[in-house]
């Protein structure tokens, strides 16, 4: 059963309860130190300052510490710093010629030009096939059509992502974030001609690597947790199906970075899979699967695409 400490209400002078929380000698300290503050000054500032230092992302960070030391949590993230370079990119891109925001009949997601997309690296089929700009199916992960398309992506990688990095470690999450945005732009090849950018294949790539871990460790989860990571994951599969039939979504990205995703998550944890036979066959299995998923997308675009 977790503990509960309480802990005083400045407003109401009650106390209230944190589960699983257990305040410290030095946060009792900087509490009493805030409370204090409280009754001098009942300002909105100070309220704004209390609520900051006591609930600061805690969905995702837990809820100890003070905000600063918090605030220090989150920017460590792979999330977060991805998150934050992708912000600085999309301002580049608004300084690279020809300057400014598109006209919102020519790009609706309220963003650049595409000549400024292209020039920082978006995934192009021209020039991939023609000048062999392979590259570009890398960096285009990190561009962003616009404002909405950021805030739309941005959403899901500091709601999703975080969850999904505070449970399997930064340096998987960046695995499946990256291997699983090429994947995407490996599939979108294939199926497009016009420009790639975002990185939603890469987050589709951590969901189809939550799928297929929950099924996994399937046979050691308790029932309600069961039925609570199915709500979850189904709850984000319906939202991406929805966002990928918007006429102009990539839906070729999500797809290959889905299943990119699914699949190298199983390369990394067959170990978790109790059988040794199974863990093994589930591992070789994987692997071809995903070795077959980059080359035959690869083969068919430079075989009979660049024949056209």
């Amino acid at each position: 059963m977790a503990n509960t400490t309480p802990l005083p209400n400045p407003w109401t002078g009650t106390g209230r309860s944190v589960s699983g929380t257990v305040v410290n000698n030095d946060e009792e300290d900087s509490g009493v130190n805030m409370l204090e503050e409280m009754e001098e000054d009942s300002s909105p500032m100070a309220k704004a300052k209390y609520i900051l230092s006591t609930t600061f992302c805690s969905p995702c960070l837990g809820s100890e510490g003070p905000a600063s030391e918090k605030f220090m949590k989150l920017a460590k993230t792979f999330c977060f710093g991805v998150a934050v370079f992708d912000f600085l990119m999309f301002i580049v891109s608004l300084c690279v010629p020809p300057f400014g925001f598109a006209p919102p009949s020519t790009n609706p997601m309220l963003g650049p030009n595409s000549e400024a997309l292209v020039t920082l690296g978006a995934l192009s089929v021209d020039h991939v096939r023609y000048n062999f700009q392979v590259w570009r199916m890398f960096t285009c992960i990190f561009l962003h059509a616009g404002i909405i398309h950021y805030v739309m992506n941005m959403t899901v990688q500091l709601g999703f992502g975080l969850e999904f990095e505070k449970k399997f470690s930064s340096w998987k999450t960046a695995l499946v974030y990256i291997i699983s945005g090429i994947g995407g732009s490996v599939v979108s090849l294939c199926t497009s001609n016009g420009l790639g950018v975002g990185a939603s294949g890469a987050l589709l790539g951590l969901i189809g690597a939550h799928t297929s871990s929950l099924g996994i460790e399937w046979p050691r989860l308790e029932e309600h947790v069961r039925s609570a990571q199915l709500k979850q994951t189904g709850i984000w599969l319906v939202t991406i199906i929805i966002i990928s039939l918007i006429p102009g979504v990539g839906w070729a990205a999500h797809l290959g970075g889905f299943i990119t995703g699914f699949l190298l998550m199983i390369v990394l944890q067959h170990k978790e899979i109790e059988n040794q036979l199974h863990s093994r066959l589930a591992l070789g299995a994987s692997i071809v699967s995903l070795v077959t998923f980059f080359l035959v997308p690869s083969i068919l675009f430079w075989v009979i695409f660049s024949k056209q």
